[in-house]
């Protein structure tokens, strides 16, 4: 074989190996080792063994006193402020710790008005924490923003009972049941301010979180030790409720499906394929559906383990993007968003149902030995969609990129080389001496003379 075959077949097989390796690379990096067990070091039950009920009537109760106090919310104004310091109050009541001295986390945020007169304007979150003698620092955020558009040009008079008077009831309860159990993790119970504006509380609480700073309270709350994001918008409006973890499932949905299914049929609903949100690869999701509208999202762009819990109907016929009810109006940021609206449309049973679903969901899933673990696992083990827009498949993008160039300037080239039949190989030119010359001249003379002669003998004939 030609050493010029024998370089094309190695750099061939080269190139087949490098990209062979980086398909199963990634394959390895986006789903894990699925044989890999993990278990948690210690088993969490409640204080007296039992699982603790939760009564509807309770919560519903909590919903209604909190509209019906604060139909005025909007975020950046004087009214959620106040909102604020009624849900400060309620952490106190519970007996949650502060992160730091006070419930109320204060934040300020320049918003263009597009007018060219914007301002900076101040919010708050408001915060409390369930403490636990075994975390190790790990925890959990259970969050919903308590802004509503009430006082926004596209949401007039809107009283955001659904969106999000629903979430903060839920929220609320949780604390007051969760407090009868021992974790092995913190609770970071979180009301989000401003996010109807663009998801500025949630932003805020991130970029304060493990900051080197030793005088913030949240110095000591890493974004690596956050186990899950649980975030709860628009609960009680929506045919169905959904469980978004991400554009495609990821592994630590399954233990909230588990105990869905356990609770009865139609609790949880997975998200429809064909029903997905666009993204680049850069980091950065564009809003086209309602599982990338909310505080869920500032966590998941910083890789944490999220689930957002939010009622709408993705299938409904009635509009191309899914509806809250098939063939009717959406309430969500209109003035129809209240409670008594909300009763004539659904019916107390949903209500009741859609608080009850949620709350002994959440509790079941979070006193699940496997919560941890689960945790963990999915975090190390992300699925094929978060793959895609991490780091690691921009190197992969770049390095198959190279590859291919350079196989292709090897094609392009081999098959030149079969077009072009290569050089047929002269003959050597003999050497010419002056003797050889000489004999030329002599021999060319003696045909001269030959011919002479002939020419002679031939006249003499004819003229006899």
């Amino acid at each position: 074989m030609k050493s010029k075959n024998l370089k094309r077949i190695l750099i061939l097989t080269l190139a087949i190996i490098l990209c062979v390796s980086m398909v199963m690379s990634t394959v390895m990096i986006a789903f894990g080792d699925e044989k890999e067990v993990l278990t948690n070091n210690k088993p969490i039950l409640s204080q007296n063994g039992d699982t603790q009920e939760v009564d509807c009537e309770v919560v519903f109760e909590i919903w209604k006193e909190f509209q019906e106090s604060h139909p005025n919310r909007t975020g950046g104004t004087e009214h959620e402020v106040a909102a604020g310091d009624y849900l400060a109050t309620k952490f106190e009541e519970i007996g949650l710790s502060m992160m730091g001295d006070s419930y109320v986390n204060k934040f300020s945020k320049y918003i263009d008005k597009g007018d060219g007169k914007g301002s900076l304007t101040y919010s708050q979150n408001i915060i409390g924490v369930q403490k636990s003698n075994n975390s190790n620092g790990k925890h959990i955020i259970i969050g919903a923003h308590y802004d509503n558009t009430y006082s926004m040009q596209y949401g007039a008079q809107s009283q955001g009972a659904s969106d999000n008077g629903s979430g903060v009831a839920v929220v609320l309860a949780l604390a007051e049941v969760l407090k009868n159990y021992e974790f092995d993790f913190d609770i970071v119970f979180v009301f989000f301010g401003m996010e109807e504006q663009g998801l500025y509380g949630s932003a805020d609480l991130l970029s304060k979180m493990g900051t080197t700073d030793l005088n913030n309270p949240f110095s000591g709350m890493n974004k690596e030790d956050t186990l899950l994001m649980i975030n709860l918008d628009s609960i009680v409006s929506g045919d169905n409720l959904y469980a978004y973890s991400d554009e495609l499932p990821r592994h630590h949905e399954d233990i909230f499906f588990k105990h869905s299914e356990q609770l009865g049929t139609n609790v949880l609903t997975k998200t429809p394929n064909d029903k997905k949100a666009v993204l680049n690869y850069f980091n950065e999701k564009y809003f086209y559906h309602f599982g990338l509208s909310s505080d869920n999202v500032t966590f998941m762009n910083e890789g944490i383990n999220t689930i957002s819990l939010q009622g709408y109907n993705l299938d409904a016929k009635s509009n191309v993007g899914g509806a809250e009810q098939d063939g009717e109006s959406n309430i969500v940021h209109t003035k129809d968003d209240n409670i008594n609206e909300i009763i004539n449309r659904y019916g107390m049973e949903h209500i009741h149902g859609r608080f009850e679903n949620v709350v002994n969901l959440i509790i079941n899933t979070l006193t699940d030995t496997e919560f941890v673990s689960a945790m963990a696992y999915s975090k190390e083990n992300p699925t094929v969609m978060t793959f895609f827009y991490s780091k690691y498949f921009l190197i992969g993008v770049t390095v198959a990129t190279f590859v291919i160039f350079f196989l292709a300037l090897y094609l392009l080239n081999k098959k030149v080389s079969k077009e072009i039949p290569e050089k047929v190989e002269e003959k050597a030119k003999p050497n010419i001496t002056e003797q050889d010359i000489f004999n030329l001249f002599e021999t060319i003379k003696k045909q001269q003379q030959t011919q002479e002669n002939k020419k002679n003998d031939d006249d003499d004939d004819i003229f006899g």
